[in-house]
């Protein structure tokens, strides 16, 4: 790898989507 961009994405507990509309009936169920 001479030249490039190394993109690393690591996965959160997903707090930014509880919220969107489509998680807030299941996000409900769910404890904080």
């Amino acid at each position: 790898l001479k030249r490039g961009t190394i993109v690393v994405i690591l996965p959160d507990r997903g707090d930014r989507y509880l919220s969107v509309t489509q998680f807030r009936s299941i996000c409900a169920k769910c404890p904080p």
